[in-house]
């Protein structure tokens, strides 16, 4: 009988339980790996991350690191990844060195890391 109120709880809550959130997940990865190389390529200086990840109400969803220097009307993005849970996050290019950092205590200013 627990079970069955379990179920009736999650259908009237509208929220999927893990097993469906590990399919939906599996499913936007595929999505990801379909679109990766194309995304990317026709957003060489825009796009600088593409990945599965949850959004703020602990939903799948496919998130698209953009630069700052970036607009995100400009990018060019599959259709298809429309009709999904998309997330468009602010990201910074990660430096071919290493990021740079701050060196605060020599008063050096930004060096490689």
């Amino acid at each position: 009988m627990a079970e069955v109120e379990k179920d009736r709880v999650r259908a009237e809550s509208g929220k999927p339980d893990m097993e469906e959130k590990v399919k939906k997940m599996m499913e936007l990865n595929e999505l990801r790996e379909k679109w990766s190389d194309k995304l990317f390529q026709d957003n060489p200086d825009s796009v600088n991350s593409f990945m599965v990840t949850m959004d703020e109400n602990n939903m799948p969803a496919i998130e698209i690191g953009v630069d700052p220097s970036a607009s995100q009307e400009s990018l060019a993005v599959p259709e298809e990844l429309f009709s999904e849970n998309l997330i468009f996050r602010t990201v910074e290019r990660m430096r071919d060195a290493g990021p740079l950092i701050l060196d605060l205590e020599d008063g050096a200013g930004l060096k490689r890391a």
